[in-house]
This record gives structure tokens, C-alpha cells and sequence, in this order.
């Protein structure tokens, strides 16, 4: 019979997702893991037999931890154009640069099962229905044309979301707001 697993498992992921997101899935082994969450062999390899698995493990605790909140801004009681604001306002909160694990995952695609790249799709899909809404409110509440449509405002709105990891390692978060938000307010 397996010995009970000992350990903090949330504080194990939550270490393990920063690890990947710093440091992204194709430059962290299993040893790294190990060597900076302080964790043993056999624990690690109990739960999680693969690195992939572990990655998984890390892409939904990043989703499910980190990403909930900043999505209840667009989710929970979609305004329009204020919950777009509100939404990219605290993901360009600060002057560090925006880091995205979904990000990395698609772009470390060769090295991920299909269950991670999944999970990525899946994400950025669910953010442009979340837009979609949004921008469809906004027309409601006549914030703005129905021309382009919401459809296409909430992809180029993804697109954005897509490219501010590296925009504000060049540009900086209030650079990128300023840019985001100029698009919004040149719908009306």
C-alpha cells in the first residue's frame, strides 16, 4: 500500500506554476522541481508520474488560482466597456511586465501533450466569449457601434491579451493600457 501523500499540495502547485511561468515548460526539469520546492522523489513522481502531468496540474492551478479573479471582472456582471476597462486595468496593474502561463503553453506546443494546449484554446476562447458579451452589452447600452462586430472586436481584443507579455517587456503596462483602451473608445 502507498504511503499517504505529505505534503501541501496547493503550496507545492502554486511553487510549481511560478516555476513554470518564470521559467517556462522546456527549461525546467523534474530535478529543478524537486531542488527548488524542496520535495522528494517519490512524492513528486506519486502524484504526478510526468512532467507533462505536472504541467497540467500547474496550467489549471494557474487558472483556476491566479486567472479567476481578474475574469469575474468580465464574467460576473458584464457592464460593457466598463468591465473591459476594469478587466484590463488589473491585468495592467503595477509596472511589471504581464507574464501569461497560457501563453507559454501554446507557444512550448511541441514539448506539451494535448491536454495543456487543450486547456490553453479552451481559455482564450472562454476570454472571447467573455468579450463578446461584453462588447454586445456595450452596443445595448450604446457605448459604441455594432460595426465591426462584437465577434471580431472581442478576437482583436484576445489578440491584444495574446501579445502583452512581450509588448510590455517593450512598451510597458501603461503604454499597452493606453493602447487598449484608445482602441475601445475609437468604437464609439
Amino acid at each position: 500500500m502507498p504511503r499517504p501523500i505529505e505534503y501541501d499540495i496547493q503550496d507545492f502547485l502554486d511553487k510549481t506554476t511560478e516555476l513554470f511561468w518564470q521559467k517556462g515548460f522546456k527549461k525546467l526539469s523534474m530535478r529543478n522541481i524537486l531542488d527548488l520546492t524542496g520535495l522528494n522523489r517519490h512524492s513528486l513522481y506519486q502524484r504526478f508520474p510526468t512532467k507533462q502531468a505536472l504541467y497540467l496540474a500547474a496550467v489549471k492551478n494557474y487558472r483556476d488560482r491566479y486567472l479567476c479573479d481578474t475574469y469575474q471582472l468580465l464574467e460576473k456582471t458584464p457592464s460593457g466597456l466598463s468591465s473591459i476597462r476594469a478587466f484590463f486595468s488589473a491585468l495592467l496593474h503595477g509596472d511589471e511586465p504581464v507574464k501569461c502561463l497560457m501563453m507559454n503553453t501554446l507557444l512550448d506546443s511541441e514539448d506539451m501533450e494535448s491536454a495543456a494546449i487543450k486547456l490553453a484554446k479552451t481559455h482564450y476562447q472562454h476570454l472571447e466569449k467573455a468579450f463578446a458579451n461584453n462588447i454586445q452589452m456595450a452596443i445595448k447600452q450604446g457605448e459604441i457601434s455594432s460595426h465591426p462586430s462584437p465577434e471580431d472586436i472581442a478576437l482583436q481584443l484576445v489578440t491584444y491579451m495574446q501579445g502583452l507579455p512581450m509588448s510590455t517587456q517593450i512598451y510597458g503596462n501603461k503604454k499597452m493600457k493606453t493602447l487598449i483602451f484608445s482602441l475601445l473608445d475609437s468604437l464609439h
